[in-house]
This record gives C-alpha cells, sequence and structure tokens, in this order.
C-alpha cells in the first residue's frame, strides 16, 4: 500500500490502526498497575517484581531491531495479530500462575510482542496517509500512548480493587482480543514501490525508528 497524496487522513485503515492500537496500549498500561499488586499480593519481594517488569525490555528492543526490516518486506498485518494476541494470551495467562518462572516467560512475549507491533502499527501509518498529512497522522497515533497511561491504570486500579486480581487480568486481556480482532479488519499492507526520489518526505527504515523515533 504506497502512500497517496490524494487520500483523506481519516480513512477506514487508519481508524482500524487507530482502535488496534489504542486497545493495544490500554492492555499494556493497564497491566502497569495490576501486575505488581497481584505479584506482591502473591508474596514477591521488589526485585522479582523488578525481574519480571525488567524482563520484557530487551525483548521489546531485540524484536523491534530484527521485525522493521521483515516488516518492510512482507507488510505489517500478520504481524500486528500475532502480537495483540500474544498480549492477550500473556495477560490471561498472568490471571493462573504465581510461579515466577511462568511470569518471566510470559514478560518476554509481551515485550517481544510490543516491540513489534509498534513496528508494524507504524507502518499502517506510514504508507496509509499522504505525505502532506502524515505528521498529523502520527500525532494522533503517538497520543495512544499518553491517553492510555492516563486512563488504564485507572481503570486498573478500580476493577482490581473491586472485583479482584483474576477479572483485572481478564479484562487486559479483553483488551488485546479487541485489538486483534480490529487488527484482522486491516488490508494486508504491500511494501511501497517509491524511490527515495519519489518519495516526500523521506523516512528511515523501521529497523531504526526505534533509535530516531517516528517524525
Amino acid at each position: 500500500m504506497s502512500p497517496r497524496t490524494d487520500t483523506p487522513l481519516w480513512t477506514q485503515s487508519y481508524l482500524t490502526n487507530l482502535t488496534a492500537t489504542f486497545a493495544f496500549w490500554f492492555n499494556v498500561d493497564f497491566l502497569l498497575l495490576v501486575l505488581p499488586l497481584y505479584m506482591r499480593g502473591n508474596g514477591f519481594d521488589a526485585s522479582a517484581i523488578g525481574l519480571v517488569f525488567g524482563a520484557a525490555a530487551p525483548a521489546a528492543i531485540i524484536a523491534r531491531l530484527l521485525s522493521g526490516r521483515l516488516i518492510d518486506r512482507t507488510g505489517g498485518r500478520l504481524f500486528l495479530l500475532c502480537c495483540a494476541a500474544a498480549w492477550a494470551f500473556g495477560s490471561a495467562a498472568m490471571a493462573f500462575t504465581g510461579d515466577l518462572f511462568v511470569l518471566v516467560t510470559l514478560r518476554l512475549l509481551q515485550g517481544a510482542g510490543l516491540g513489534v507491533f509498534t513496528n508494524a502499527s507504524l507502518a499502517y501509518v506510514s504508507y496509509s496517509v499522504p505525505p502532506t498529512k502524515r505528521d498529523q497522522a502520527l500525532g494522533w497515533w503517538a497520543a495512544a500512548t499518553p491517553t492510555m497511561a492516563t486512563l488504564a491504570p485507572v481503570a486498573a486500579a478500580f476493577i482490581s480493587q473491586r472485583f479482584g486480581f483474576t477479572t483485572a487480568f481478564l479484562v487486559a486481556a479483553a483488551a488485546g482480543v479487541i485489538s486483534t480482532l480490529t487488527g484482522l479488519l486491516l488490508p494486508r499492507l504491500e511494501r511501497s514501490t517509491q524511490t527515495v526520489s519519489d518519495a516526500a518526505p523521506t523516512y528511515p527504515p523501521l529497523s531504526y525508528r526505534g533509535f530516531l523515533g517516528a517524525r
């Protein structure tokens, strides 16, 4: 799907991608509050909680760097679907385990999913909107992170206190399911056939956007 200068910003593809992205980040930020409280309630100390949370970071970095070139070549739809589903599965599985090794494994899976999902979702923004509206599109796309960082922890605190941790994890998983199902509506993303001289503005390959940022 190549960028087109005559395409409006608020297309079905772009709105679908936004919906999937907002739901995904709700899942991510919801767990930021629920998981440490759950672990502390199950007797884990601060070092164990830090290990579980820290496990996601290297997985996200490695997955993001390795997946960029694959997404450029093959399109991002399958990657987006698999990563949203990984977060849904991981969130639900956490409700039924108190084993440190299992929790670390699930966080490694989610970390990799986070790194790849952001690449795949960003690919849709890069190729589905005209260059003249790309900065505006990226602004709305990037707003998903702070918006869900504001709303999801509040919802997580209320649900976990009112209904318990099992329900809270399942709510987080439901957000991942919504992201996955929404992603099914996205068209297949094909690599742009534009040359560097044709494309304006020029963006770095996805492999390097993790360092340079999306601008």
